[in-house]
């Protein structure tokens, strides 16, 4: 196909593109992105509006590319919030502009592949562990980050991965200041992250994997660099006898399928701190635990139960440097620390590219940390301190009104309590889109 006239507009599958331009040693594919959306609820009417693109392709059959980024306006009294507690991924940069919030995104990677395993140098989202409504080890509630990613899939029961990344640690580094006539410069301390993860698949209907990671800040060390080096001892290395080098973690999921019955059940593990042997040390653990069944009474439809729960200081470090987080955000489940949640969700496709989903999650939040007091005390078990139940419902439809232009309407209602208050709210969400949902 010449770069013309023909690779413009929709191609043979009835998709538009912008350039559709493909051969055996080089492809190039240009869509636009754009959504708008609506809000409304009791106290009024907000908007959302994203416009940008996507760019991905190949060179010959080893190199892959792909961009996308896009710009955000969001105005109105309820987007201002600053999605601490919210599923929706955080923001990376974000200003203030004509009485609303401007925000943008942008994932890219580039990717070296063979027969058995690729090389990505790129920023994107990475995940770990199970879960619908969130993941406890690795998800998107944070926004993405640069890094370098290994993967290898030698034989059809092992899989390996492996990441090295760099966060923004959102702690002023003091030595770095630097004051000027026009503009104060702020420098972060540099905060980066790694992991690995050892994936088995003995039989076809049964999967589990083991992982590690650290947090590690100030500055890069090479011995992190090792893919299949030992991280934790990797951290002991590196620490000296007054200071900690890095905040290690370790974690685990399983997924397991039966076919018979159309059901899997999965689940995984996140341990932050664990001592053994004695009730009365630290410990620092989340997990979460789920069915999905497929075809359960209704043809063509999907349930599921999940459970999730997640121990005080997880996702939490003395050091401000060193929390497992990015931007301020948890790169684990949305809900944090000191909480648990059930979630239950039912999909269900009408016809072809209309689908209907209705959910409903009960959460429960105690207290959060402070780096101002002492961490783990006798008093600071699950659910200590002020808590805090939301219970929220609510139904979607999505209707796919031509090749990758979506309509969808979002209805929920949330129940909040806390001690002697009691809220409730709902919210009516229009959204169209193109290439984003």
């Amino acid at each position: 196909m010449n770069l013309g006239y023909k690779s413009l507009g929709f191609n043979e599958f009835n998709r538009f593109r912008l350039i559709n331009y493909d051969e055996d040693k080089f492809g190039f594919y240009l869509d636009p992105v754009f959504r708008l959306s609506y809000a409304k609820n009791k106290n009024g009417t907000s908007t959302l509006w994203s416009n940008g693109l996507r760019m991905y392709g190949h060179i010959e059959n080893n190199i892959g590319f792909e961009l996308q980024f896009y710009d955000n306006h969001a105005s109105g009294y309820f987007f201002n919030i600053d999605r601490k507690f919210s599923s929706e991924t955080g923001y990376e940069f974000q200003v203030g502009k004509n009485a609303g919030l401007d925000f943008d995104r942008m994932n890219a990677n580039l990717t070296y592949s063979w027969n058995w395993g690729s090389v990505t140098i790129g920023k994107d989202f990475n995940y770990y562990g199970s879960g619908e409504d969130g993941k406890i080890i690795l998800s998107n509630k944070a926004p993405s980050f640069p890094l370098v990613k290994l993967e290898a899939n030698p034989v059809n029961w092992f899989r390996f991965s492996y990441i090295h990344g760099s966060l923004n640690s959102q702690v002023i580094d003091s030595n770095s200041i630097r004051l000027g006539f026009e503009r104060d410069h702020f420098p972060k301390i540099s905060k980066y992250f790694v992991a690995h993860m050892f994936s088995f698949t003995p039989f076809s209907f049964f999967n589990f994997s083991l992982g590690e990671s650290v947090i590690y800040s100030d500055r890069f060390e090479p011995i992190y660099l090792v893919p299949i080096a030992f991280f934790r001892l990797a951290d002991h290395y590196l620490t000296d006898p007054d200071e900690s080098a890095g905040n290690a973690q370790l974690f685990a999921s399983f997924w397991l399928k039966s076919y018979s019955l159309k059901t899997k059940f999965y689940g995984s593990v996140f341990v932050d701190e664990l001592s053994i042997g004695n009730s009365d040390n630290p410990q620092a653990i989340a997990y979460n635990l789920g069915i999905k069944t497929i075809d359960p009474v209704i043809p063509e439809s999907e349930f599921i139960l999940e459970y999730s729960k997640i121990l005080p200081f997880v996702y939490f470090h003395s050091d401000k440097a060193q929390t497992f987080q990015n931007y301020g955000y948890d790169l684990g489940h949305w809900i944090g620390s000191n909480a648990d949640e059930m979630y239950i969700v039912f999909r269900k496709r009408i016809v072809r590219g209309f689908n209907i989903n209705a959910w409903y999650s009960y959460i429960r939040k105690g207290s959060e940390e402070s780096f101002n007091e002492k961490r783990y005390q006798k008093n600071q078990t699950f659910l200590w301190g002020k808590n805090k139940n939301y219970s929220e419902y609510g139904i979607k439809f999505e209707y796919e009104l031509l090749n990758n232009v979506h309509a969808i309407i979002n209805y929920s209602k949330t129940e909040y309590t806390a001690e002697n208050n009691e809220e409730n709210n709902s919210v009516l969400i229009l959204t169209i889109g193109y290439g984003i949902q």
